[in-house]
């Protein structure tokens, strides 16, 4: 025969089990809750800079892409002769053409220094995140960049200096500071900064998707 005491303590035991089970539950609900929590933040700011990357990217292709255009508006051109006037720091020896199209292309330069500030902010924020890897697939296209700026550099020293002009050399600047045939010839410079940005946007696009658990 079962005593009532003996009941009360087995009644208390259970009691006691079911606070400690309901404890335990609560506490692996609220880690569960907080792992996921966790996850889908690593998740959204992963997209926010694959989305931020893209559109640096975006920015930067486009400003190279304005500063290779051939030709040159008339408004551009009375924009540079004006700053040649208000200049006092371009030497005297100068000549006239040298400084017009210094002028202009350190007015397209600018906008590709913003727009690579812009990519290379992303980039610092993009390593933190994803580790060096990020910055190494960039290099292709920095090295594109530096191709650029040492044609455009070289022709206006060709504008400066005539007399020392390699003809070979001089075209070679111009198919990469130009872009050829007014954007209806062959472009080995486009095809190589496009690679370029290509393997940054394969390492992206993945980081794009996200998916739902």
């Amino acid at each position: 025969m079962i005593e009532l005491s003996q009941v009360n303590i087995d009644l208390g035991i259970i009691s006691e089990f079911s606070e400690i089970i309901a404890a335990f539950i609560t506490s692996c609900t609220a880690i569960w809750g907080v792992s996921t929590w966790k996850k889908q933040l690593k998740a959204k700011a992963e997209l926010d800079l694959a989305r931020g990357l893209m559109r640096s990217l975006g920015q930067l292709e486009s400003s190279i892409v304005s500063t290779r255009i051939p030709w040159q508006t008339s408004n551009k051109t009375m924009e540079a002769e004006l700053h040649i006037q208000h200049s006092e720091d371009l030497h005297q020896n100068f000549k006239h053409e040298y400084d017009v199209q210094s002028a202009l292309y350190q007015k397209r330069w600018e906008v590709i220094t913003k727009s690579i500030n812009n990519l290379n902010n992303t980039l610092f924020e993009a390593e933190a995140l994803w580790g060096e890897t990020v910055i190494r697939k960039a290099d292709g296209l920095f090295d594109c960049i530096g191709k650029l700026y040492r044609a455009i550099d070289d022709y206006l020293i060709s504008i400066q200096y005539p007399e020392t002009t390699n003809k070979d050399e001089y075209e070679k600047c111009r198919r990469i500071m130009a872009i050829p045939g007014g954007f209806s010839g062959p472009d080995e410079f486009s095809d190589e900064m496009n690679e370029a940005i290509k393997v940054i946007k394969e390492y992206i696009k993945p980081k794009l998707r996200i998916t739902k658990k």
